[in-house]
């Protein structure tokens, strides 16, 4: 999967759901957050899954990582 996204706020990180599809209800797997400094540049990135409690100081981990490409680019031209 690829996306793109635009954001104002590049100091602030990239907050990522991940959810099963299910035919009756959908099934909450994990959330990564990704610090995506401007660097102009690919990188390789590889989180654990974290539970979406409200308090993110002690994080509860869950089985499953993302591994994930990030770019963030200062001209949004540029890609």
């Amino acid at each position: 999967m690829k996306c793109v996204f635009v954001r104002k706020r590049t100091e602030k990180p990239v907050k990522i759901d991940v959810w099963s599809s299910n035919l009756v209800k959908d099934t909450f797997i994990g959330r990564v957050l990704l610090d995506c400094p401007v660097t102009n540049s690919m990188t390789k990135v590889e989180k654990q899954l974290q539970d979406k409690g409200k308090r993110m100081e002690e994080p509860e981990y869950r089985l499953g990582k993302l591994l994930i490409h990030v770019a963030t680019f200062d001209n949004p031209m540029h890609f």
